[in-house]
């Protein structure tokens, strides 16, 4: 659930539109985690509606994530961005498909590599929304693959109670992360207004 505590931005007022900023990029990233739950259990399931939820978090999501960030980074960044998301939540796919057919060494060098994909995301959220340095970025997307590699397990070993209360701290860390984003998403806003034109350094001559 998205959370109604926000934290003040030193030397930022929290203005109708940061509030908006806030909830919007919340919403975009529980929405997200929670296709990206939808179809990792139906292709633990096989369930007959894997491909359409395979396509609505592959396309529509991307759509949504893309319409967010091109009002606050460039068109190139945010197809870059997209394409270090594909990579990052392939993990997703790749461990659960490991599972199904209990291959071991498929499973260690799937995290292997997802952890990898998650250090060149850490660097990519430091260089754009650097609200959080680095390692704080990597912190964070860690803790939501521990959380999803529990997850699929605990789901593939048919424990669904454990599942769910690991779904519960994968949202929560959600919540953290958009805030953080859009905590970087303000701060650039407000760096860019307050930059001044040269209109106004000319005056100010």
């Amino acid at each position: 659930m998205p959370t109604n505590t926000i934290t003040p931005i030193p030397g930022i007022d929290l203005t109708y539109e940061n509030a908006n900023i806030f909830a919007n990029i919340q919403r975009l990233y529980l929405d997200y985690v929670q296709w990206v739950r939808n179809y990792l259990l139906s292709v633990l399931e096989n369930v007959p509606d894997q491909s359409a939820a395979g396509s609505r978090f592959s396309i529509q999501m991307s759509k949504e994530i893309y319409n967010a960030l091109i009002k606050y980074i460039s068109e190139e960044k945010v197809l870059q961005y997209l394409d270090i998301i594909y990579k990052f939540e392939s993990g997703n796919w790749s461990l659960a498909n490991a599972y199904k057919t209990n291959d071991k060494i498929g499973i260690d060098l799937t995290i292997k590599q997802w952890f990898k994909v998650a250090d060149e995301y850490a660097k990519f959220l430091y260089e754009n929304f650097n609200n959080l340095d680095e390692m704080q970025w990597r912190d964070i997307l860690y803790r939501y693959l521990n959380l999803k590699i529990q997850e699929v397990n605990a789901f593939a070993s048919g424990n669904y109670d454990l599942e769910i209360k690991l779904y519960d701290q994968v949202e929560d860390i959600a919540v953290e992360f958009a805030n953080s984003m859009a905590t970087a998403i303000i701060k650039m806003q407000h760096q860019k207004n307050e930059s001044p034109t040269i209109e106004r350094v000319y005056r100010l001559r």
